[in-house]
């Protein structure tokens, strides 16, 4: 009996605008915490794989940076950009917890494109002082965030995620 169950949620990568780097869809790309993060100690930065990580095919892709196209291997290791917050607390809790049974990765779908200004119930709150999130700005990336998790976790996973993304976005998850 299958014990693993798949999240895929589409969402995407923000900060396109400053790190200029447009991985292939093929290369699934890895997460990692930054909690010395100055605007958010949740924060969580996207990067391409380490060079040691890549296969050989994915290390002579063609990669779009700010320099133009480049092979991925010239770029290994490098910041993509970042989780979206409400995602970034949710993830850090369902890690906190143990509730995945391996890291998060995410892929890209789609083209870059001009982020939207947040309606006022998709702003979160951050820190202590309550201060708001910057509305929109910048350019973002589509992208999916592929989570595995064992089907006995699906609803306590699943609980993380209604407490700390807003309802009207829990179309973009994907069991």
């Amino acid at each position: 009996m299958e014990r693993e169950n798949s999240i895929c949620i589409s969402w995407s990568i923000k900060g396109y605008h400053a790190h200029r780097i447009k991985p292939p869809a093929e290369v699934t790309l890895s997460l990692q915490r930054e909690p010395h993060n100055r605007f958010d100690r949740n924060a969580i930065v996207v990067k391409l794989p380490r060079l040691v990580h890549m296969t050989e095919n994915e290390r002579d892709m063609e990669c779009q940076a700010r320099g133009g196209v480049v092979p991925l291997r010239q770029l290994a290791g490098q910041t993509v950009g970042h989780v979206p917050a409400n995602l970034c607390r949710a993830f850090n809790v369902l890690q906190e917890r143990a509730l995945l049974l391996q890291p998060i990765t995410a892929n890209t779908i789609g083209r870059a494109q001009h982020s939207v200004n947040p309606p006022v119930w998709a702003r979160y709150q951050r820190g202590a002082h309550g201060r708001m999130d910057q509305a929109g700005g910048g350019a973002e990336m589509p992208c999916t965030y592929n989570l595995h998790v064992d089907i006995a976790n699906l609803r306590a996973v699943m609980a993380v995620f209604e407490t700390n993304v807003p309802r009207n976005e829990m179309w973009r998850f994907r069991l």
